[in-house]
């Protein structure tokens, strides 16, 4: 996920990761095994054998079968499990969507130590996902994770340090969390950890610094931060003899509104501001707003505005209130073509969704070819799900 706000996995992210099959065990096992097992109450086989089931590593995927085989060895307390059913719960993936039922399926991973199950629970509860939103109890659960060393955790946490609303504020903190989070391989933290240093924000202003962290992000195909690494050299040039840009600066503010956290609370804008309201990153960071602030019609206006105006974050997000009904009816029709934009903007997450829509004739007919295609396309771009989705096959 990205320093662009993606609702749900967003930046509080939005960001769920996946756990693989653990590797020995798939190369040593064949499935038929791996059921034995299970029905022997090996609960790590029933969770190994519902991601093959759910990947159709091998053998025919079946979702629904998965998530059954997920919710028997939560049940047996594998907390790998409960993180995986939990994700079939929220999404509605081979089961009925529950949000509440994810919450107490994440709950159960995160008891039993898994720091995705952990991270995930704090997002529910960040967003207001299954029930009410509760920043302290995000908070909880981020620490949980991030002491796990889960990179995601810390930097969830830090946007919650930086933007609460209902907590003391520090973005102190929140750069140490970036900087954990960045350390930890998760390069949107080091997109943040730049942006602060940028902005003297937490911590001094530290432009070099700010221009190597935005470099290591972009050097690991973080485009975000290759174009916020952009924007900095336009208005702090290497060579002392170069001019800054007027426009560029301008447009460099508008895309820092975009690296803050989803919860920021910036006043709506005025409606004579015209040059505002054509800027795809400020319509971005408004359609953040509205979206945290539960105005999922006015999250759906900003976002499609920033996708007409070419920010492929937001065709993205948009997507995704069409697809949960956010803001109005569920509108797959709608959905498909911008998680397509989207994905074609090289944005992972949302070449999953494409992946999904394809799998499931959502919006599209259905295709397992072509959901194949973009779950490999999501894995190359980075998206975890993606890769446990994508074919192993050789």
């Amino acid at each position: 996920m990205n320093a662009n706000f993606k609702i749900f996995p967003v930046l509080l992210a939005c960001l769920i990761a996946i756990t693989s099959v653990d590797t020995t065990n798939a190369q040593t096992s064949s499935f038929e095994s791996l059921q034995a097992a299970c029905i022997e109450g090996n609960q790590t086989a029933c969770t190994d054998a519902g991601i093959r089931m759910t990947d159709g590593d091998g053998i025919p995927k079946d979702e629904v079968r998965g998530a059954q085989l997920f919710g028997t060895a939560c049940i047996r307390n594998d907390a790998r499990a409960c993180m995986l059913w939990g994700y079939a719960l929220e999404h509605g993936r081979g089961t009925t969507m529950n949000l509440p039922e994810a919450r107490k399926a994440y709950e159960g991973g995160c008891t039993g130590g898994n720091a995705l199950g952990c991270n995930n629970l704090g997002v529910m509860y960040h967003a207001g996902k299954g029930g009410p939103r509760d920043e302290a109890l995000a908070k909880s659960f981020y620490s949980k994770a991030c002491e796990m060393d889960l990179g995601l955790g810390c930097r969830n946490l830090g946007v919650l340090h930086a933007d609460a609303v209902t907590l003391p504020q520090s973005r102190a903190l929140a750069v140490v969390l970036f900087d954990k989070a960045c350390r930890l391989d998760d390069m949107d933290g080091c997109n943040k950890q730049a942006w602060h240093a940028e902005q003297g924000l937490g911590g001094p202003r530290d432009i070099e610094k700010a221009r190597k962290l935005y470099a290591k992000a972009c050097n690991s195909q973080y485009a975000l931060a290759c174009e916020n690494g952009k924007l900095l050299a336009a208005k702090h040039p290497v060579s002392a003899q170069a001019t800054q840009s007027a426009a560029l600066a301008d447009l460099a503010d508008a895309s820092a509104k975009a690296n803050t956290a989803p919860t920021t609370t910036s006043p709506a804008p005025k409606p004579d501001d015209a040059a505002r309201m054509k800027d795809p990153d400020y319509l971005h960071a408004m359609g953040g707003n509205a979206y945290i602030l539960r105005d999922y019609v006015k999250a759906r206006e900003y976002y499609n505005k920033a996708c007409l105006a070419g920010k492929g974050a937001s065709c993205g997000n948009a997507g995704l209130l069409y697809h949960d009904a956010l803001g109005g009816e569920k509108d797959f029709a709608k959905s498909f073509p911008l998680f397509k934009k989207a994905c074609d903007a090289k944005d992972g997450f949302f070449c999953r969704y494409v992946g999904d829509a394809y799998a499931k004739g959502e919006g599209t007919k259905k295709n397992a070819k072509t959901a194949q295609k973009f779950y490999k396309t999501a894995c190359d771009l980075g998206d975890q799900f993606g890769c446990a989705f994508a074919d192993k096959k050789k």
